[in-house]
């Protein structure tokens, strides 16, 4: 079980630091496809960080979601039955 724990720590981090690296060149990309013109580059930037913040607050969770119930997964669900005391609380 230890195995798969550092497993899924190294691709949270190779996840994060791909993040950092593609937020970074996304900023870059927006300022030299707008002209660094300050009307054009707030319009581009709020409507990135709009779709931004849809995509991990909106429709991420629910879409998460809808995939754990597809493949019949909980991380809260336990592989032993329940005890009867248990059932009752």
């Amino acid at each position: 079980m230890s195995q798969l724990g550092g497993v899924l720590a190294v691709i949270a981090a190779v996840v994060v630091i791909g993040q950092v690296f593609h937020d970074i060149a996304l900023q870059a990309a927006v300022a030299e496809l707008a002209d660094r013109d300050p009307e054009t580059l707030h319009q581009v930037n709020g409507r990135m960080f709009s779709l931004d913040t849809a995509g991990k607050s909106l429709i991420g969770p629910p879409a998460g979601a809808a995939a754990l119930t597809a493949a019949g997964w909980s991380p809260t669900r336990s592989t032993r039955p329940a005890s009867p005391p248990a059932l009752l609380c």
